[in-house]
């Protein structure tokens, strides 16, 4: 059984993460959006007869798995490819190229959508294995989802990505970049919100069509590396706890954590079980989604990693045994009276309310042009004089780029009269990486002028400040104070008391 401590410890470069695959035999997570149902889609019968397990060979490391309605496509980690096996029998039909470690797919109804974790991109394949597009994404992506209109893709960024970026799926042009938690890795589209786990113990909730950031739930402790819908409830497999997370799609309500076995990973829906891979002690865990009890441990090839559901069985990616399993017929009727594991249905509320701290990185209509002139060692005492008539600012957000490097980002509402959701990033002179800090208060717009200003975690250790003066209708000018610069570590901070 690998311990969490391994994997953290793994995630922090590329060059790590094959290191750590190596070690404990099987490659990090992604998560898809749910499978294009085929014929007769419905959960796996519920009887007397035992469930069935068959092993079809596929390539090196299989890491990811996806069904497109006749065939299963498993991507191969370390093989840089897809193992084509078509549904009903297991028969090889086919092995298509990939890019660079590819470690997540999702199926959007006619194309294939891979990441590339080696890469920085996506490569979208037709139906019959061909070529479509690449598309270049954040650093070492992971995770894979269709909403219906995009794809979205986790960019894990070696365990410090903080990103996910969404393509087009009609021109496989860049829709946007969204900020979210730290280490991205699965994700899921419950039919309104794209669901992504952080590698924080939290799951982000970003609104589809804007990318407006609903709440944060909190789940397990550590890493969440897998994902699943249930029609109501979003599922979140924590690998250090043992057990997955139940929330409530629509509130963010903790609703219950069962217990399961070692190291949950990928999980797939049936309609009635939730079937979760359990890499440390190969196998998957078969829950009722309804009530949380467990039902029933099916034994797998090593290193289970992923799930996915065709229709009729369920098909496991064996990461660490170069296969993947086929498992059908019936469930218990009963639940397993041997398992000691709980299904608590404490229902704490976890969920953290959108606070502005996290937003697109692109301007959204109207579009404004942006211009930034930051002044480096403003004293915090500074007055500001308004010039009389400066322009009004129109409703939107406004994005720019520091000259001295990083960016300043705000939006403003309520008819040019309130700024909100300032933040500002700069590189480090400390450390060499980038700080980043997110005003959580309003500010009032007075006469094209604003401000946010605060303290770092409420006490007098850095003081940070953004103000801004329009120069017209969708122009402005910054500035950024960052009093105390030696204290700009690379995590992202919080200036919490707004003057």
């Amino acid at each position: 059984m690998q311990t969490i401590s391994r994997i953290l410890a793994f995630l922090v470069t590329s060059t790590l993460l094959v290191a750590l695959l190596q070690l404990v035999g099987f490659a990090p997570s992604s998560a898809r959006s749910p499978a294009v149902p085929g014929p007769n889609r419905g959960p796996l019968a519920h009887g007397l007869a035992a469930l069935t397990t068959q092993t079809f060979p596929a390539g090196n490391a299989p890491y990811a798995i996806a069904f497109d309605g006749t065939r299963v496509w498993v991507a191969n980690y370390f093989g840089n490819n897809i193992s084509l096996l078509r549904a009903s029998d297991g028969a090889s039909m086919g092995t298509y190229g990939t890019g660079t470690f590819p470690a997540g797919i999702a199926f959007d109804g006619t194309r294939m959508w891979i990441s590339n974790n080696g890469a920085k991109s996506v490569r979208v394949l037709a139906s019959d294995g061909s070529d479509l597009q690449t598309v270049n994404v954040g650093a070492s992506p992971v995770g894979v989802a269709y909403d219906g209109a995009n794809a979205w893709v986790a960019n894990w960024g070696n365990g410090n990505g903080n990103t996910v970026s969404v393509i087009r799926g009609s021109d496989y042009g860049s829709v946007g970049t969204y900020r979210v938690g730290p280490g991205p890795f699965a994700l899921t589209y419950d039919g309104s919100n794209m669901w992504v786990a952080n590698n924080n113990g939290t799951v982000s909730v970003i609104r589809a069509v804007d990318g407006y950031h609903v709440m944060t739930p909190t789940v397990g402790s550590g890493l969440t590396l897998g994902l699943a819908f249930d029609g109501t409830n979003v599922w979140a497999s924590n690998w250090g706890d043992n057990s997955v997370s139940v929330i409530r799609a629509s509130d963010g309500y903790h609703v219950m954590t069962p217990t399961v076995g070692t190291n949950p990973f990928g999980m797939a829906f049936d309609g009635t079980y939730m079937w979760i891979a359990n890499p440390g002690d190969n196998t998957v865990s078969v829950v009722r989604a309804s009530d949380g009890l467990y039902f029933t441990t099916v034994h797998t090839g090593t290193h289970p990693q992923d799930v996915v559901f065709d229709g009729s069985s369920i098909w496991v990616a064996n990461n660490g045994s170069n296969n993947v399993t086929k498992i059908s017929g019936s469930v218990p009727l009963t639940p397993d009276a041997t398992w000691t594991g709980t299904a608590t249905r404490t229902a704490t509320a976890t969920c953290t309310p959108f606070l502005g701290a996290y937003l697109p990185l692109v301007a959204r209509q109207p579009t404004p042009t942006f211009t930034a002139t930051p002044t480096r060692t403003p004293t915090p005492t500074q007055t500001f004089t308004p010039i009389p008539n400066r322009p009004r600012l129109i409703d939107g957000y406004y994005r720019g780029a520091l000259s001295w490097g990083g960016e300043v980002e705000f939006h403003v509402s309520n008819g040019g009269n309130t700024a909100s959701n300032g933040y500002y990033s700069y590189p480090c002179p400390s450390t060499g990486g980038t700080a980043s800090w997110f005003f959580l208060d309003s500010v009032t717009i007075s006469n094209g002028y604003f401000r946010f200003e605060g303290l770092l975690d409420n006490f007098h250790l850095a003081h940070k400040r953004l103000e801004c003066t329009s120069s017209a209708s969708t122009q402005v000018t910054c500035s950024v104070s960052d009093v105390d610069a030696s204290i700009c570590h690379t995590a992202v901070g919080w200036a919490n008391w707004q003057y």
